[in-house]
């Protein structure tokens, strides 16, 4: 909790002791993408503050029912739609056209989008697209893959969806939800280039000790890399995240990579949404005065 924002987490903690190999090294791994050796120790501190420090109710995981497309992306869609905003999906924004101080247009795949006097942008993409849009935004480097491992079990009938978590093996959680068994390796640089049949051949007896399926021969297994699950959370990397507000008066950003505070995650993302539109309205309701 007195860190520095230079430190990482292994400067805080006792590297090696059984504490360090199954609670540190693990929720590490799980929060930051990154190992304590790596990862900014501010960021822990943070979730520190926002879970152990807030009792049990805070720390309770959750994970959704079906999906996260159902737990939260079709609701803000449907939402939208009812307050009348216009979607328009799958179309790239290809680049801005910048006048002095502004954005004054989007060019988009099928032609440009010129911005009327009191329009806002706010730009809600990975940092690395962000960088190629705005010229000389600092944006924090990508961070290490994600791997996961889906492995599905028709036979297999379950109540609740669990979250159970592996110490000392190549998984580190399993997530089982209805018929699939879900396999989550986070700073997978050793092992992303790995054969994808390795891989789930690899992690399936973890599973299977995990879940205590006995001898359960393995089932079909779709591997998905995501090799830049997330940007960097070294403490270097963080410094580099860029607040809400840009160069430009009309450009705002948004993202789980920006200033939030808090390792890039869902909520971190959420947040920063909030927070770009905070500011959205200060400035609409004060042009409109």
């Amino acid at each position: 909790l007195r860190a520095s924002s230079t430190a990482t987490v292994d400067d805080c903690v006792k590297p090696g002791d059984v504490l360090y190999r199954r609670f540190w090294e693990p929720l590490t791994l799980a929060v930051l993408n990154a190992t304590p050796a790596e990862g900014s120790a501010d960021l822990m501190r943070a979730v520190l503050l926002e879970t152990v420090a807030k009792g049990a109710d805070a720390c309770r995981p959750l994970i959704a029912r079906t999906s996260l497309a159902d737990a939260l992306v079709d609701p803000a869609i449907a939402m939208l739609e009812k307050a009348g905003v216009q979607l328009r999906l799958s179309t790239r924004v290809r680049g801005f056209e910048f006048s002095g101080s502004a954005v004054r247009a989007l060019a988009v795949d099928d032609g440009q989008t010129e911005l009327q006097r009191d329009d806002l942008v706010v730009l809600a993409v990975p940092a690395w697209v962000a960088e190629t849009l705005v010229s000389g935004l600092k944006v924090p480097p990508a961070g290490e893959a994600i791997v996961n491992v889906h492995y599905r079990m028709p036979t297999l009938h379950t109540g609740e969806a669990q979250i159970i978590g592996v110490v000392g093996g190549l998984s580190q959680w399993v997530f089982l939800r209805g018929e699939t068994a879900s396999v989550t390796i986070s700073a997978a640089g050793p092992v992303e280039d790995m054969p994808a049949e390795d891989i789930a051949a690899k992690c399936w007896p973890e599973v299977v000790m995990a879940l205590g399926l006995g001898t359960l021969p393995a089932p079909t297994a779709r591997v998905v890399k995501e090799r830049r699950a997330t940007p960097a959370q070294t403490p270097a990397a963080v410094a580099l995240r860029p607040q809400v507000t840009t160069a430009y008066d009309n450009l705002l950003l948004a993202g789980d990579w920006t200033a939030t505070g808090l390792p890039a995650t869902i909520e971190a993302a959420i947040r920063s949404g909030f927070a770009a539109a905070n500011v959205a309205s200060k400035r609409l309701s004060a042009a409109a005065s």
